[in-house]
């Protein structure tokens, strides 16, 4: 599912305009991003939590030539589904 795909789906679930759902959305994305780059993690009930976590610096290899190379210590982001998604994914 994209982007384009959760808009007509809140559509047509809601009285809302898709205009003003795509804006939501932006916001929304917006502000998740800004939280992540302060190192705050952002809880949202019953999808999970996302988080920034450390990637150490390590040695990788070029699978195409085969040299060692240096990867640099980096940011990533972590998600970790919250217990309602889980048993959601898990019903039967």
């Amino acid at each position: 599912m994209n982007k384009q795909a959760i808009i007509d789906a809140i559509a047509q679930d809601t009285n809302f305009k898709k205009v003003d759902i795509e804006e939501m959305i932006h916001s929304l994305v917006s502000n998740v991003t800004e939280a992540l780059m302060d190192d705050e993690k952002v809880i949202i009930k019953g999808i999970g939590t996302f988080e920034t976590r450390q990637r150490n610096a390590r040695s990788g290899r070029n699978p195409k030539t085969g040299e060692i190379l240096e990867v640099e210590a980096s940011k990533t982001v972590g998600f970790k589904p919250s217990a309602t998604l889980k048993d959601k994914l898990n019903e039967k």
